[in-house]
């Protein structure tokens, strides 16, 4: 009808006067067919072709290699401006980089140590999180002074806007409390139960009212998706694999499988559900050591992502000089030096899944020892014929100790099950007890030390439980001592105390330091120093008589390459102390970047490329 795409179009149509009928109509059709043709034609040149999906490559040589185990990429809602962490003059920077420009450049008063930028839904400022996990700082876009978020959140590794400037934080070391909301004005609450405090947040939708979280007990990287209401906390399942972590753009749902493969599935915002058919969109994005996966999504369907580049298992000398284990590359995790200093443990992710793996120092021959998926953290137990492990997948959620032998790997017994336990821990000597993480055992206390006793079968009681961050436990050889970090100073700080007795605790690391480990003499500690922009491996030297005390402290090497964990050592100690088995990060050299995901979604749909 002519009159009503001229109602559309804001145009009345006039009668034509009287005893004019036939000249006017005649001319009237003519000069409507060109009214509706221009209208026709500015909508076709309005429009435009449909835009064209693109796979660019940034390069940066430099991402990826200071071994922190956060996610290193930010995007800002509009999909134009990129965060990211890299090594600049030979120290670890926070780099923004507009996709216009040609180059990214640090962010002025940012402290390098900082990473896993989350920018703000307005663009004007983002939060970030320091590599030893234990405080959060709000930064202006341009850089310039941060300011600390509230203590009573601490840190977090998950956390999301919503479009108001409200924060929604996954507080993994608060069990008591669960998820934070922290208002755009700084005040923190804990509406939701404690019981999702296993759930971390991943994004909170369109309104405001609902949340994508992913629930992963301490210790786990992936697990099952949900649907979380932010007024009720009710929760429902989404996707029927488990995921790393996922995220909602432009009509699609967007998740990285453990295996790193990153797929895409229709999602409809308003019912939250999924629609047809998932799409592979990459198969080789890097995993954090930190629980994510290093990639981030615009609004506006531009994602962002580091091509995984694995890293190597390598035996270093106190000199420094390294000679890699195995040519395979992969995400390695928490290498550990069998008794006799022949073989490793430790654990990596492959298309099977996460599991913990024997390596024969002789030869580089890898051997297979869980079958879970999910299994991790792997401990040698005394009698160097048996290891214990970590694993979610068996027990509803709960972190289980399971205990499995060498030459039975697939005889699998369950050693403890605790929400509270958050790895697996180390072993004493004569097998009584594992020391190890646990979680809110006491008081206002969030990470503390804990004891498992009864041959690890518990109960999980508290060694060291304060208001303060207390991991990294570490029993010395003569089982007397204990060596952790505690935040106590405002600065995250290597001690030493009886380790089953009250007694003074004595501080071993000076300006920062972390991961601690005993050398094979009981009176050698060494551990990473945090400070000056560069992680040294020091060597300290202690006496115990009269009184413990510090004697020495000696750099041996710079680790800024070898990558790091929590809330354990992310290296080990060979038995005669002249080596050291770490993780060599390989540099991902590159940024990946998808521009036009949802046509390139479509594309996929229909089967081919236009």
């Amino acid at each position: 009808d002519m009159r009503g795409t001229a109602r559309v179009h804001g145009l009345t149509p006039r009668r034509a006067p009287a005893g004019r009928g036939a000249r006017a109509m005649a001319f009237a059709w003519p000069t409507a067919l060109l009214i509706v043709g221009a209208f026709a034609a500015w909508g076709w040149l309005r429009a435009g072709p449909e835009p064209i999906p693109s796979r660019l490559s940034i390069l940066r040589p430099s991402i990826g290699s200071t071994g922190n185990p956060l996610r290193l990429l930010g995007i800002s809602p509009d999909g134009r401006t990129l965060l990211y962490d890299d090594v600049v003059d030979g120290q670890p920077r926070l780099m923004r980089h507009r996709l216009e420009d040609d180059e990214g450049a640090p962010l002025p008063g940012v402290p390098g140590e900082f990473g896993a930028p989350v920018i703000s839904p307005d663009g004007r400022e983002f939060v970030a999180l320091n590599a030893l996990q234990t405080k959060m700082y709000r930064f202006p876009i341009d850089g310039g002074e941060g300011k600390p978020l509230p203590l009573d959140v601490a840190y977090s590794q998950h956390l999301a806007w919503a479009s108001d400037g409200t924060l929604w934080a996954s507080t993994s070391s608060d069990t008591k409390r669960g998820i934070a909301r922290i208002s755009p004005t700084g005040q923190v609450t804990h509406p939701l139960p404690p019981e999702l405090s296993e759930y971390a947040v991943n994004q909170v939708l369109p309104g405001d009212r609902y949340a994508l979280v992913v629930r992963k007990p301490n210790g786990t990287a992936f697990g099952p998706s949900s649907i979380l209401d932010l007024e009720t906390g009710a929760t429902v399942p989404l996707l029927s694999v488990d995921v790393v972590d996922m995220r909602y753009t432009e009509g699609l749902l967007v998740y990285v499988l453990g295996n790193g493969t990153m797929e895409a599935v229709r999602f409809d915002v308003r019912r939250r559900k999924t629609v047809g058919t998932a799409f592979t969109i990459a198969t080789d994005v890097a995993l954090a050591s930190g629980s994510g996966s290093q990639w981030a999504v615009s609004d506006n369907g531009t994602v962002a992502y580091l091509p995984a580049a694995g890293g190597t298992i390598v035996v270093v000398d106190r000199s420094g000089l390294a000679r890699p284990v195995t040519s395979e590359a992969h995400n390695y995790h928490i290498p550990r030096f069998s008794r006799d200093g022949r073989q490793l443990l430790t654990d990596f992710t492959t298309a099977e899944g996460r599991d913990v793996w024997r390596v024969d120092l002789a030869n580089g021959a890898m051997t297979r020892l869980t079958f879970d998926r999910d299994g991790h953290d792997a401990a040698w137990e005394p009698d160097g014929r048996h290891v214990t492990y970590a694993s979610a997948t068996r027990a509803g959620g709960a972190l289980t100790l399971y205990r499995t032998s060498l030459s039975r790997a697939s005889e699998v017994d369950s050693v403890v099950s605790n929400r509270a336990v958050a790895y697996t821990g180390v072993w004493l000597r004569d097998g009584s007890a594992i020391v190890t993480v646990g979680n809110s055992l006491r008081g206002d206390s969030r990470s503390d030390i804990a004891v498992i006793r009864n041959g690890g079968r518990g109960p999980v009681e508290p060694l060291v439980a304060t208001r303060f961050e207390e991991a990294y436990p570490e029993v010395s050889p003569d089982g007397r001592w204990l060596a952790y970090t505690s935040d106590q100073s405002g600065t995250v700080e290597v001690y030493v105390r009886p380790l089953d007795r009250d007694g003074e605790e004595v501080r071993v690391s000076l300006a920062g330091g972390s991961e601690p480990m005993w050398g094979p003499d009981g009176r050698e500690l060494f551990f990473r120093s945090t400070g000056a922009g560069k992680s040294m491996l020091i060597s300290a030297s202690l006496a115990f008589a009269p009184t413990l005390a510090v004697t020495a402290r000696r750099e041996l090497f710079d680790a800024s390459e070898m990558s790091t964990a929590t809330p354990h050592s992310n290296y080990d100690v060979s038995p005669d102390g002249r080596m050291f088995a770490m993780v060599r990060q390989n540099p991902s050299t590159r940024i990946t970047v998808i521009q036009n995901l949802p046509v390139l979604f479509a594309q996929l749909e229909r089967g081919g490329r236009r």
